[in-house]
C-alpha cells in the first residue's frame, strides 16, 4: 500500500509541473430556434385594430318618421316650412343614398353609417312642391323643395349615435333601435352652414357652428306606394 501511495503523488507532482495544454473547445450550437426565445424581440408598435363603421340602425330605401327628443313628430306648417307638431306631422320620410336615380346602393349592405351622407325623400310634399320631394333649403330654414332637380337646395344630411346602442342586450334590441336618439346635422352644405337646431317655435334651421345638432328619433313605417320618383321623373 505506501508504495500505490507514493506512486499516485508521483503522477499528482509530474501533472502540476506539466500542466496538458489542450486544444480550444469548439462552442456548442444552439439548438434550433433557441436564439429565438432568448434573444429580446424589438417592441415595434403593431397596426390598430380598425374598428368597424358604427351603424345606425337606419337603412337607405326605407321610410321613417321623425322625431325630438320631447316625442314631437316632425311635420310641415301649411305655406311655412317643417316644423315639429304641426299640421302634418304623420308624414314618412326615405332615406336615400342619392337625389338621382336609385335609392339604395346598388350592393346588399345598406346600411347607413356614421356620418354617411344622405337626403330625406318626403312621402307627402307640399301644395308648393306640387307631391312628394325631398327635405330642402329656403334661406336657413328646412321646408320641402320645390326644386327637386336642383342639388344645392336639397338638404344632405349625417347623423352619429347620442345613445349606448352596445348597452342594449338580446330581445331589447328590437324594443329599442327605434327610441336611441340620432344627432343629425348637414354635411357640407353647400352655403357652409352645416349646423341645425330648433327655434323655440319648433321650426327647424340651419346654423353656422358644425357641431350643432337635432336629436331625432327614426321610427320605422311603411313606405307609400310610388312616393319616390327616379330621375326619369323629376
Amino acid at each position: 500500500m505506501p508504495q500505490i501511495s507514493l506512486y499516485l503523488n508521483f503522477l499528482l507532482a509530474f501533472f502540476l509541473i506539466h500542466p496538458i495544454h489542450s486544444a480550444p473547445s469548439t462552442p456548442m450550437l444552439p439548438f434550433p430556434g433557441l436564439h429565438n426565445l432568448l434573444t429580446p424581440v424589438p417592441d415595434y408598435p403593431m397596426p390598430p385594430i380598425q374598428p368597424q363603421k358604427d351603424e345606425l340602425g337606419l337603412f337607405y330605401g326605407k321610410c321613417y318618421r321623425l322625431q325630438n327628443n320631447q316625442k314631437q313628430k316632425l311635420g310641415y306648417q301649411q305655406g311655412a316650412y317643417y316644423r315639429y307638431d304641426a299640421d302634418d306631422n304623420r308624414r314618412p320620410f326615405r332615406i336615400c343614398r342619392s337625389t338621382r336615380g336609385s335609392c339604395k346602393r346598388e350592393q346588399d349592405d345598406q346600411n347607413v353609417y356614421k356620418n354617411d351622407r344622405f337626403y330625406l325623400w318626403d312621402g307627402h310634399g307640399s301644395a308648393w312642391s306640387k307631391g312628394p320631394t325631398w327635405i330642402g333649403f329656403t334661406g336657413v330654414f328646412l321646408y320641402p323643395n320645390i326644386h327637386r332637380d336642383v342639388e344645392n337646395w336639397i338638404a344632405p344630411f349625417k347623423a352619429h349615435q347620442s345613445c349606448d346602442r352596445d348597452s342594449i342586450q338580446g330581445d331589447d334590441l328590437d324594443e329599442q333601435k327605434n327610441k336611441c336618439l340620432l344627432c343629425v346635422n348637414l354635411k357640407n352644405s353647400y352655403n357652409n352652414y352645416n349646423g341645425l337646431a330648433t327655434y323655440p317655435t319648433g321650426y327647424v334651421y340651419q346654423t353656422a357652428n358644425p357641431t350643432d345638432c337635432v336629436y331625432w328619433v327614426f321610427k320605422e313605417v311603411d313606405c307609400p306606394d310610388d312616393d319616390y320618383m327616379e330621375d326619369e321623373e323629376l
